[in-house]
């Protein structure tokens, strides 16, 4: 799991980034985003900048691809289908088989010089070329297929990033979760797009204009330490972070209410109220049921924070 700073000249933005990675949510949540990426990686504008924790990502490094209903997936494979052409002409087979076709064309000449010349005036066998090949051959692709193509089969030469609009449906469940598995065993970078739960990738949840995920939950972790005043256990911490993450779906532009009854114990709520002030993600808090004095105490991280 990495961490990417994507600096623009208004904004910055801070993402969990993964072999496979979602941005959770509705497409237009994420276009601010997208574009940033796209004008980075594909028409390397000098506006935008992008660290990979603490260095800064070299453009030329990347292909980019965003691939969403609009997509000519079947103009982009068509680069492919003529590099699978070069190189099939450059098998031993097909050389014998040209090899054979000369020969025929020898035959052919033969024949007609010997046997026809009086009935046929000209009889002439042309040479085999590329597009001969092309006629005989027949390239099917499935639209899901495509994509696995597209993405499994890139310039092996620079490193690759794909956006994907998942709500597009181009996979069933299966499919994407195959897809998933291959795309980890590779050298490809994949964000997923859409509001479909993915089992194994990293999870960006965009919320009122801002991005959780669990790497800037971990990046205040030690404040979350000193701070906390009731002793928690480690499995605590983490139901603290998966209640994060769902809470800002479940609540969307609502935004999220944190009540002690919502959570487990008083020591999942004050690590979840924590977060939430220390990642500076807007929270509204319903305080029944909570001490007087731990209110008081709760109030005093906050002023001293102002």
């Amino acid at each position: 799991m990495r961490e990417w700073t994507i600096q623009t000249k208004s904004r910055k933005f801070v993402l969990a980034v993964d072999k496979v990675t979602q941005l959770y949510g509705e497409l237009q949540d994420w276009r601010e985003i997208i574009d940033a990426l796209e004008a980075f990686f594909s028409r390397k504008s000098p506006d935008i900048v992008i660290f990979e924790g603490n260095q800064v990502m070299v453009q030329q490094d990347y292909e980019f691809y965003y691939i969403d209903r609009n997509f000519d997936l079947k103009k982009l494979l068509k680069g492919r289908e003529e590099r699978f052409l070069d190189e099939l002409m450059l098998s031993p087979i097909y050389r014998d088989f040209v090899e054979s076709w000369e020969m025929l064309q020898e035959e052919v000449s033969f024949l007609g010089k010997e046997k026809y010349q009086e009935l046929l005036q000209l009889i002439d066998l042309r040479n085999f070329e590329k597009n001969d090949l092309r006629r005989f051959l027949q390239f099917k692709h499935e639209q899901t297929d495509m994509i696995r193509q597209l993405v499994l089969q890139g310039d092996i030469h620079k490193k690759q990033i794909f956006v994907l609009d998942i709500a597009n449906k181009w996979m069933n469940e299966v499919e994407l979760s195959k897809f998933i598995l291959e795309t980890q065993k590779r050298g490809i970078l994949v964000f997923l797009v859409g509001k479909v739960e993915i089992e194994g990738t990293i999870s960006n949840v965009f919320y009122q204009q801002s991005i959780i995920n669990r790497i800037k939950m971990e990046n205040v972790y030690e404040k979350v330490q000193e701070n906390i005043p009731v002793y928690y256990q480690e499995e605590d911490w983490e139901t603290a972070k998966n209640w994060s993450i769902r809470a800002v779906d479940n609540f969307g532009d609502e935004g999220v209410i944190l009540t002690l009854f919502s959570v487990d114990n008083l020591a999942v709520f004050l690590l979840v109220y924590f977060i939430f002030i220390f990642c500076e993600w807007p929270l509204t808090v319903d305080f029944q049921g909570v001490s007087v004095d731990m209110r008081k105490y709760i109030d005093s991280i906050v002023v001293d924070r102002v």
